[in-house]
C-alpha cells in the first residue's frame, strides 16, 4: 500500500467524469487522509493550480505525508524564472504548512520542450539545490516528448498515465528506458478519472465508440472474478 498515491484535484476542483457532488468535504478529505495513514500510504499528490486545495491541506497537518505539487506554464512567465519560480514554490510550502515539498512536477512537458527550456529548468533545478523540493521532474502524456526530455535534462520523476486502457507506457519501451535511467516512475489516471469504474450502462454517450472495449473489459472481469479497483490497481 505505500506505493499508493492520494490525488487531491476534487479537493479544489469540480474534477472528474463521475464526479457528481462537486469538491470534497472538509469530513471528507480528513477521513481519506486518516484512513491513508493508517495504512501505509504516505504519499498526496497535489497542483498549485488545483484550486484551493493546497490551502484546504494545510489546514489538516499533513506533515507526515510526503507531498508532490506541480507547477504550470513557465513558458509563459515574462519576469526572472528562477525567482518567480522559487517564490511560487515557497508560497506552496507555507499554504501547505511542510517544509518542503518531496518532488516538484513541470505540469506541461512544453516547459522543457520549447524556446526557454533551460531557463526553466535551471529554475526547477534551484528549487532541489536551494532545499525547497527535493526531487524534480515532469508530468507526461507523450512518449516521444518524454524520451526528448530525458535526453538532455536530468531528472528525478516522471508522471505518466497507465491503466487497463493505456499500456503505451509498457508497450513503448519507455518504462525500461527510465528505469535504466533511475528515473522515478509514477503512473497516473489508472481509473481513467473514475470510468474504469462505472457500470457500462452508466457511461456517457461519448465514449459510445468504444463500446466493445467496455464490453470486453466487463466480460473479462466477469471470467477472471476480480473486482474493477483491484483489476486497475494489478
Amino acid at each position: 500500500l505505500s506505493k499508493l498515491v492520494i490525488g487531491t484535484a476534487q479537493y479544489g476542483m469540480n474534477y472528474g467524469l463521475t464526479n457528481k457532488t462537486g469538491k470534497v468535504t472538509d469530513y471528507e478529505m480528513k477521513k481519506i487522509l486518516d484512513l491513508a495513514s493508517k495504512n501505509n500510504i504516505k504519499t498526496i499528490d497535489t497542483a498549485i493550480n488545483y484550486g484551493d486545495c493546497e490551502q484546504r491541506l494545510g489546514e489538516l497537518s499533513i506533515n507526515n505525508f510526503d507531498i508532490i505539487s506541480k507547477i504550470s506554464n513557465l513558458q509563459d512567465i515574462r519576469e526572472n524564472l528562477k525567482i518567480f519560480t522559487a517564490k511560487t514554490i515557497e508560497k506552496s510550502v507555507k499554504n501547505l504548512k511542510i517544509s518542503n515539498l518531496n518532488t516538484l512536477l513541470l505540469h506541461s512537458t512544453n516547459d522543457l520542450l520549447l524556446e526557454k527550456k533551460h531557463e526553466v529548468y535551471e529554475a526547477i533545478w534551484n528549487c532541489k539545490n536551494i532545499g525547497l523540493c527535493e526531487k524534480i521532474g515532469i508530468s507526461a502524456y507523450n512518449v516521444k516528448e518524454v524520451r526528448e526530455i530525458i535526453k538532455y535534462f536530468d531528472i528525478d520523476v516522471v508522471q505518466f498515465p497507465f491503466s487497463v486502457f493505456n499500456t503505451q507506457l509498457l508497450e513503448s519501451g519507455l518504462l525500461f528506458e527510465l528505469k535504466a535511467k533511475n528515473i522515478e516512475v509514477h503512473v497516473r489516471s489508472i481509473f481513467l478519472q473514475g470510468l474504469l469504474l462505472m457500470n457500462k450502462l452508466e457511461i456517457n454517450p461519448y465514449f459510445q465508440t468504444w463500446s466493445n472495449l467496455f464490453e470486453n473489459w466487463e466480460n473479462w472481469l466477469i471470467q477472471n472474478d476480480i473486482s474493477k479497483i483491484a483489476a486497475c490497481l494489478l
